[in-house]
């Protein structure tokens, strides 16, 4: 939704005028308030132009009674370059990357140090003509901060000849068919090519200023004081110094010829243009164009009707005042209004990208805020009830734990009995293993006894648990366990024999005996000793059988 109102300022080399419009029932704009402010002669140059500017704003705001604070403004023809170009026409989604292209050809400058933008002129489904515009992005910043000084906020940016464009084509009961509309402004004069279905713009590189410089170099005097002279001959007022006049009229014909100049070649090349209206009259406009004889000059130059802008009769605009007006600003003025309350018209935004942005945000920020509120309050019900439901949760649950405090105590301690429970069957396990080992060497040492007695005259020595020899393949766990026997053998028959043949089969008895009990597996003689007579010394392995483990 467009506002009811908006402020608008037309920024020019010499003036900075403002004004307050407001949209009536029907749709057309209305002028509501209006202000113009004229800039010092040296205030053309340099950074000082910005600076008036800002006390210009100052000035105007005071006048303007008005507490809006978004603005829309225009730039002089000085600080945009404006190109027209034509590329074939193709689909809307291609076209963005085509204008890239376009702007970075025609543009003389690097992109990213300009803010520019385009605008379709026409389109006869072959060809699409663009309209191309871009001023450097220091400048537009200056001028933007100018404004913020005096608490303004900068939302539009426009070429100041384009809403003149607009505001010309949108007027009623005016033959628009063809135009040339000259703005004569103090640095800069912009042609204006206005037809039924197009138009065209160029930037003359001098304006009002060079009157002023040719008075003075002719008269050798200050800007200030030629700017003074330039006014009064615009009001019709001459100079009583016949040698001085003459000097006057010297440096108005030199302007006025170079404008005749390049006005013809003008109108010559934008005949040639294949859809191009030959312009029916010439309208003038600016502080340049208050010259003496300028009208008629320029109509004898172009043989075209010459006329200065009649604000009233020409632009049909209504003033809340009912005041007559006469500033030729009010153009581009009625341009910018009448582009931000119907959006119709060729249109384009030189605002810096970043301020576009912050735009954006600043402008949608009340839009979030309003969906903010709107959602905690259709969140705020169901809140409310979770928070209450939370809370009889969190009673109950502190009953039940109130409840199952003893019982998780008794759990505790049950969970340890049974620990220990465990640990105890894990040693009575252990106990009752080393009983039943116990009880199976006691067997295995019984038996072993009792074949010794058998052989008789035998007795052991020592028995030890060999360990697992590095060359069986059997691991330390799954190895059977083996026994070494040492003993001696009493030959009684043979006394003083040694290792006689008694003794031998009493040997081979031994082994054979202990080969047929049930505990061992294997039997090997380790080795004999027969040096002492009657007594055989041996020496046995045993290899216990596995399911006999000791």
């Amino acid at each position: 939704m467009r506002s009811p109102n908006i402020l608008v300022f037309d920024c020019g080399a010499s003036h900075l005028s403002g004004g307050v419009f407001a949209l009536e029932k029907d749709g057309a704009p209305r002028l509501e308030s209006h202000a113009i402010e004229a800039l010092s002669a040296d205030s053309a140059e340099g950074k000082s132009w910005a600076v008036a500017i800002g006390e210009a704003v100052t000035r105007i705001m005071t006048l303007l009674d008005y507490e809006g604070r978004e603005c829309v403004i225009t730039v002089p023809g000085h600080l945009a370059l404006t190109k027209f170009v034509k590329t074939p026409a193709v689909e809307r989604s291609k076209r963005d990357r085509i204008v890239q292209f376009e702007a970075s050809q025609n543009i003389p400058y690097p992109l990213n140090e300009v803010a520019w933008d385009c605008a379709e002129v026409a389109d006869d489904g072959a060809e699409v003509e663009l309209m191309l515009s871009a001023v450097k992005r220091d400048a537009l910043d200056e001028l933007c901060a100018v404004f913020e000084r005096a608490k303004l906020v900068v939302t539009r940016i426009e070429p100041g000849g384009l809403a003149g464009v607009r505001a010309w084509r949108a007027a009623p009961g005016r033959n628009r068919d063809s135009s040339l509309v000259v703005d004569v402004g103090a640095k800069s004069t912009q042609l204006l090519f206005v037809g039924r279905d197009n138009f065209f713009m160029r930037t003359l590189p001098f304006g009002g200023s060079l009157a002023t410089q040719l008075l003075a170099k002719k008269l050798s005097c200050e800007l200030t004081q030629a700017e003074s002279l330039k006014r009064e001959l615009g009001d019709g007022q001459g100079s009583s110094d016949s040698s001085r006049q003459e000097l006057i009229d010297e440096a108005v014909m030199e302007f006025t010829a170079r404008l005749q100049a390049e006005l013809t070649r003008s109108i010559f090349s934008y005949s040639r243009h294949t859809e191009a209206e030959s312009p029916e009259e010439i309208i003038l406009m600016g502080e340049g164009s208050r010259l003496p004889e300028l009208n008629r000059r320029i109509a004898e130059s172009t043989a075209l009707p010459a006329r200065s802008l009649d604000v009233v009769a020409d632009l049909d605009l209504r003033s809340a005042s009912g005041e007559v007006m006469s500033d030729d600003s009010l153009l581009a003025l009625a341009g910018l209004a009448q582009s931000h309350f119907s959006g119709e018209g060729v249109a384009m935004n030189l605002l810096p990208p970043e301020r576009q942005f912050e735009q954006r945000a600043r402008q949608g920020r009340p839009w979030w805020l309003a969906a903010a509120t709107l959602l905690i309050l259709a969140l705020l019900p169901p809140i409310i009830y979770l928070q209450l439901a939370a809370a009889r949760h969190a009673e109950s649950s502190r009953a039940l734990q109130a409840e199952l405090g003893p019982l998780i105590k008794w759990d505790t301690r049950n969970r340890q009995n049974l620990e220990k429970i465990e640990s105890l069957r894990d040693r009575v396990a252990i106990l009752r293993e080393i009983e039943q080992r116990s009880e199976r060497w006691t067997l295995l040492l019984s038996d072993m006894q009792s074949r010794l007695e058998s052989v008789g005259d035998v007795w052991l020595e020592s028995m030890v648990i060999l360990p697992v020899s590095r060359l069986s393949s059997d691991t330390e766990e799954g190895a059977p366990l083996r026994l070494g026997l040492s003993g001696k053998l009493l030959d009684i028959e043979n006394p003083t024999a040694k290792a006689s043949s008694a003794s031998r089969e009493r040997v081979n008895q031994l082994l054979q005996i202990f080969g047929e009990s049930k505990y061992i597996q294997n039997i090997s003689a380790g080795g004999f000793d027969k040096s002492q007579p009657g007594i055989l010394k041996f020496e046995l392995t045993l290899v216990i059988n596995r399911e006999e483990s000791l």
